[in-house]
């Protein structure tokens, strides 16, 4: 460098007859040259500044950029330059979701801890049938999530109500055998003795029943030899109404239904004690008196 310098002194020494140059060893810079300037005549010597390679001063990283910088080997000019961010280095951590709560993806910087967060929709229910009700009152479903046990109730069609008719010697009414709801009671309508709703027959008496005449003229009946399971019990016998159920008139009988006659206002005592199939019996309106032990057992 020492014999640049002359070899430029020289140069300028020999076009310069009238001159002695004298230069300063300080050179003027500016971000592309330096320069020197005669003391005597202000003759300029200049050139390009002569770099060093770069060195890094300052090293990048994923939130700020780097820097590095250079020297001019001859006036010692510093050039200094920027370096690009590095890029991050993530990792993939997964919150899942669930039925209930959304979840998240996090991208996380190994580097710098940086995140970048994604929320993940909700999982929709995944829900299964775990019990069914359906009668003639009510009808639903309960369903239950496979995933996070969530239950939910939906209402579905009830069933129809089945309906059968059931009878008195006072009229009929209609009973649902699934679920036992009864509607009002409602008078024969009948057709030459037979009502055309629930067919009963006025006219139809069980046989082998047996009949006592109480001291009035009415009638007290039993159920004497008579086998039906089944039981129409005559409003009239002889001409005479029958108005009671003798003393133990059915105990200990099969019997499953009792048609009782219109006109009875006393049962007797242990009339129907021990009947334990009897499932129907419908007492009329003008029910007077009902001994002890009538219906036990």
């Amino acid at each position: 460098m020492v014999c640049f310098m002359i070899i430029i002194f020289c140069i300028f020494l020999s076009s310069c007859k009238k001159c002695k140059h004298s230069y300063s060893d300080f050179w003027h810079t500016d971000a592309t040259k330096h320069w020197k300037e005669c003391f005597n005549c202000g003759e300029i010597i200049e050139e390009i500044h002569r770099y060093e390679d770069w060195e890094t001063i300052k090293d990048s990283t994923c939130t700020e950029k780097g820097e590095q910088e250079r020297k001019c080997y001859v006036c010692l000019y510093k050039d200094k330059k920027e370096i690009d961010k590095i890029p991050h280095d993530f990792e993939e951590i997964i919150f899942p979701a669930t039925c209930k709560e959304n979840g998240k993806k996090v991208l996380q910087c190994k580097k710098c801890n940086q995140q970048e967060v994604e929320e993940l929709s909700k999982l929709s229910h995944s829900f299964e049938v775990i019990e069914t009700i359906v009668t003639c009152l009510e009808g639903y479903k309960i369903q239950k999530c496979k995933n996070c046990d969530e239950k939910e109730k939906i209402e579905i069609d009830c069933l129809p109500h089945q309906w059968l008719y059931h009878y008195s010697s006072e009229g009929h009414w209609e009973v649902c055998e699934m679920c036992g709801k009864k509607l009002n009671l409602s008078q024969h309508q009948f057709i030459e003795d037979k009502c055309k709703n629930c067919e009963y027959d006025r006219n139809k008496v069980s046989e082998g029943l047996e009949f006592k005449r109480n001291s009035d003229g009415s009638y007290s009946v039993g159920l004497g030899v008579s086998t039906d399971k089944t039981i129409f019990i005559p409003n009239e016998y002889k001409g005479k109404p029958i108005t009671g159920i003798m003393e133990k008139g059915f105990s200990q009988s099969s019997v499953e239904k009792i048609i009782l006659p219109i006109g009875l206002n006393k049962i007797g005592k242990s009339a129907f004690e021990g009947c334990n199939n009897l499932e129907e019996i419908y007492l009329p309106n003008n029910i007077e008196e009902i001994d002890d032990y009538a219906f036990n057992g």
